[in-house]
């Protein structure tokens, strides 16, 4: 059975914490990344964007790691605990319990993934996290309803959090830690679930898997009612084989009129022509898995989506008239449908593997907020 262990978390003190933490990096703009750098000396951020190269790179962000340590911009607490995240935006609450997870427990099946990964990824991770040796955000676990677990949990958030700050995209986030009792309660009820389910990270868990330093991944473990699901809007680059018409090939049907939401069923096609809806009865759960096989592989060529250099991909959570504008006139891009927990988790269960990001899944969690170093 999984389990959710108790460790000593790299964190920024109370007063610098709002501070320190950034979202993923490459969300930023470049005139974002800049702004950032300039104006705030104690965003994560500057431990790890550097310039040089791949190796020195990865040397100096260690560097620069052990240098927020030395100027006590991170402390590393004296306990091994487990620790409750919250993170609420607007009218929507999400929160869970921040531990380790082993990698024993993956290799197992233990731990259950849903979507394969993108190998050029998977393989930079793994040389970063060989080289830095710390872990600076969690993976999203789910987890099916527990009672013990919501009791401790609801206990605890009636406390003053440890940690508690706002983001300028108008998110509120608290960190409360557990004690050492509540956290052992935790850690024995993890082992009396049958497994917990990868949400997102599958690229930094196969990475961990991959990497000859790391024997632990650090996660958030949520209950599966909270996420919100998206899938990924598709792009392909280039000509058909043979210059032919994938529409005809395909029977896909011309639209009068731009969609604004996701397809209820089938799939949405544009190209430089205008929008298509691709409809047929085989169409179902993962769409992702239906393009590759029927559009991608036969009509574009394209052997192994992990390794592609054609196809790229943006989050489904943008929404039909912004994305427009993202596409470039030598690509056509494919949106499916909003796949639900259920539908993921049966294919996990069924060891059936969704094609490299098939699913958009939140909460989305801040680096360097909490941090695991085995350095």
């Amino acid at each position: 059975m999984p389990r959710l262990i108790p460790f000593a978390a790299i964190r920024a003190p109370r007063s610098l914490a709002g501070l320190v933490s950034t979202r993923t990096y490459k969300s930023y703009s470049k005139t974002e990344l800049k702004q950032k750098l300039n104006t705030n000396r104690f965003s994560f951020l500057h431990v790890i964007k550097v310039k040089n190269e791949e190796k020195q790179k990865l040397k100096k962000i260690k560097d620069n790691f052990h240098e927020f340590l030395q100027r006590k911009i991170f402390i590393k607490d004296e306990i091994q605990s487990l620790y409750i995240y919250q993170q609420e935006n607007g009218d929507e609450k999400f929160f869970g319990v921040i531990g380790l997870i082993s990698l024993e427990d993956y290799e197992k099946s233990r731990i259950i993934k849903h979507e394969n990964t993108l190998e050029k990824r998977e393989t930079l991770f793994s040389k970063y996290l060989d080289t830095v040796h710390f872990q600076a955000e969690p993976i999203l676990l789910a987890r099916n309803q527990n009672t013990i677990w919501d009791e401790i949990m609801t206990k605890t958030m009636e406390q003053r959090p440890e940690s508690e700050f706002a983001t300028s995209d108008g998110v509120f986030h608290k960190i409360w830690v557990l004690s050492k009792s509540d956290s052992e309660i935790i850690r024995i009820e993890s082992e009396s679930m049958k497994k917990f389910y990868v949400a997102d990270g599958h690229h930094r868990l196969s990475s961990s898997a991959k990497s000859k330093s790391c024997n632990h991944v650090l996660s958030l473990v949520i209950d599966s009612k909270q996420l919100n699901i998206s899938p990924f809007y598709r792009f392909i680059k280039g000509k058909a084989l043979g210059n032919r018409d994938w529409t005809s090939i395909i029977n896909a049907k011309f639209i009068d009129q731009a969609p604004t939401e996701l397809p209820e069923v089938g799939i949405y096609a544009l190209d430089n022509r205008g929008w298509w809806h691709i409809n047929s009865e085989k169409i179902r759960f993962p769409e992702s898995k239906w393009i590759n096989e029927n559009l991608f592989s036969p009509i574009w060529g394209i052997k192994n989506e992990r390794n592609e250099e054609r196809i790229r991909y943006l989050e489904g959570t943008q929404n039909m008239k912004k994305i427009e504008s993202l596409r470039n006139n030598d690509e056509v891009m494919f949106v499916s449908s909003r796949p639900s927990w259920e539908e993921v988790k049966n294919a996990s269960d069924q060891g059936v593997m969704l094609p490299p990001k098939s699913t958009y899944i939140e909460p989305k969690l801040r680096s360097g907020m909490i941090i695991f170093s085995w350095s």
